[in-house]
């Protein structure tokens, strides 16, 4: 089994009133200040990233829109590019799916978060009234990108862990976390601290640890440490097994990489 993003709707007959992300503002409606909780509706679901590619290309061909409405669209639609990977889960026979636009980083992997409206979030919390408590609490946050990199980056380890694809021995505690968000990718990531500064304050904060995979430019690689700082620039990289050596930019697209396809 593979613990990944599914659609599932809860039929519930009591009304409710819709707001777009940009409505909400510190959890509050942007007019009436009442609390807002986010939660599923019934409602027609259209695969737009079927057509991300198309839409997005086409815009080039709109002469006559103003341009910070096109790009207000590229926006919207979003494109990114990576890689799926399948991290075991300890002691089964199941994989969590996370996605990641830096596969280069996979040896600084250090643990994994889950948005808290992904099944295995969702199956912890009904064996867990701490887990359902904070999936809870997450509802009633934005789900808008601004005020995601502004919220305070917290999480529950649900006491599940992954092994590491490429290293079986090193296990990655699963965090449901506020700042994953369901629906880009697969609703999973695996954090690599030391070259995403979302994933460095989230570490801290959780006494996890930091490995540095790729050197900066003129950096030692026996003294080299990240400090307050992620480096998410280019580099060379190192402590990264069959990766050791290679300029990031080529490590990401590297033949190793068919492995994590």
């Amino acid at each position: 089994m593979v613990y990944k993003k599914t659609a599932t709707v809860n039929w519930d007959p009591i009304d409710k009133t819709v707001l777009a992300n940009e409505q909400v503002v510190d959890g509050c409606g942007w007019r009436s200040g009442a609390k807002v909780e986010r939660r599923e509706i019934p409602m027609y679901y259209m695969k737009i990233t079927a057509y991300a590619d198309e839409l997005l290309d086409e815009l080039d061909n709109l002469s006559e829109w103003p341009e910070l409405v096109k790009t207000m669209q590229r926006n919207w639609i979003g494109r990114s590019y990576g890689a799926r990977i399948f991290m075991p889960l300890e002691g089964k026979n199941e994989y969590l799916e996370v996605f990641t636009t830096r596969p280069d980083t996979i040896f600084g992997a250090t643990f994994c978060a889950i948005a808290p409206e992904h099944p295995l979030a969702l199956e912890a919390a009904k064996k867990n009234p701490a887990v359902a408590k904070f999936i809870k609490e997450c509802g009633t946050l934005s789900v808008s990108e601004e005020a995601v990199e502004k919220a305070e980056k917290r999480g529950y380890d649900i006491g599940i862990r992954v092994e590491h694809p490429f290293a079986r021995e090193r296990k990655l505690p699963v965090f449901v976390a506020n700042f994953i968000l369901y629906q880009y990718g697969t609703g999973a990531i695996y954090g690599c601290p030391g070259h995403d500064q979302r994933d460095l304050d989230f570490a801290r904060a959780n006494q996890l640890p930091v490995i540095p995979v790729v050197l900066p430019a003129g950096a030692d690689d026996k003294n080299y440490v990240v400090g307050d700082v992620a480096h998410t620039g280019d580099g060379t990289m190192f402590n990264s097994d069959f990766l050791n050596g290679l300029p990031s930019g080529k490590a990401k697209m590297s033949p190793p990489t068919a492995l994590w396809q």
